[in-house]
């Protein structure tokens, strides 16, 4: 039971953080691309 709590709560705090970095590479992408088709 406390095993499952944790898992849950592990879940919860890496899923926001692997949107978060998912999301910055994506604009650093964007940023990168646009800079060098200009």
């Amino acid at each position: 039971m406390a095993l499952k709590n944790k898992m849950d709560l592990s879940l919860e705090i890496a899923v926001p953080e692997v949107f978060a970095v998912m999301s910055t590479v994506w604009i650093t992408a964007h940023i990168v691309i646009d800079g060098e088709s200009t």
